[in-house]
């Protein structure tokens, strides 16, 4: 099995059998042989080689998995391009206050963009 196959679980505690998922990685580790799976859960887990095997879902789980792997990569592409968070200024009252000149913001602003318009570096 390579990464984009499906395989379902036979043995292990983690998962339980039966489970089909989309294979997301497969290399060696300390305890040998293994493949990430990409459960319909959208939950990532690591089994040995033993405890899966390769087969063909049907074609609604497919899209399914298939879709997820779609979202998480939306989602770490986000990630990246979004702000740090720690910039994000937020208050209960829903407004927020530049440090330097005190100027009110509005909820969820960043800080950085405030800073780099007003407070250009000197």
């Amino acid at each position: 099995m390579e990464p984009g196959d499906f395989a379902t679980v036979i043995a292990g505690r983690k998962v339980p059998h039966g489970t089909t998922g989309l294979v997301f990685w497969s290399g060696n580790t300390d305890w040998g042989f293994s493949y990430g799976l990409l459960l319909p859960s959208a939950e990532r887990v690591f089994l040995k080689h033993t405890q899966v095997v390769g087969c063909v879902p049907s074609a609604e789980v497919q899209e399914s998995l298939r879709f997820l792997v779609k979202l998480s990569r939306m989602a770490l592409y986000f990630r990246q391009q979004l702000p740090n968070p720690r910039f994000l200024v937020r208050t209960l009252a829903g407004s927020s206050t530049c440090l330097h000149c005190r100027e009110e913001l509005p909820d969820n602003y960043h800080r950085a963009q405030h800073h780099r318009r007003r407070h250009p570096k000197r």
